[in-house]
């Protein structure tokens, strides 16, 4: 499994690279997310692969432990984007900025 901290802008849209908060830009936000099974992987019996899921990095761990069955007593399994009961919500990036409507609604 490899997910990344964060994303870059390389030159989209603009004549920049990196990262920056004065200039945000979609790329900054999108980050890989790749997993990777052999064939003899047992997933969970409610695993459910969507691949355009609206998913925010901070439910990585609850995504982690739900995929290799390590379960703890809190768990709220609806965060994890690998469950049929996952719950999508509203992607936020700085300053609570909503995701969807700053980078969609703009038509970046």
């Amino acid at each position: 499994m490899y997910l990344s901290d964060h994303g870059e802008n390389v030159y989209d849209n603009t004549d920049f690279f990196g990262r920056s908060e004065d200039i945000l830009r979609k790329s900054m936000f999108e980050i890989p997310f790749i997993v990777w099974t052999s064939k003899d992987f047992e997933f969970p019996r409610d695993f459910e692969y969507k691949p355009n899921r609206a998913f925010m990095a901070d439910h990585a761990y609850e995504s982690i432990g739900h995929l290799f069955g390590v379960l703890y007593s809190d768990m709220n399994v609806n965060k994890s984007i690998f469950s049929k009961t996952f719950k999508e919500r509203k992607r936020k990036v700085l300053d609570n900025i909503d995701y969807d409507s700053y980078f969609f609604e703009k038509n970046e």
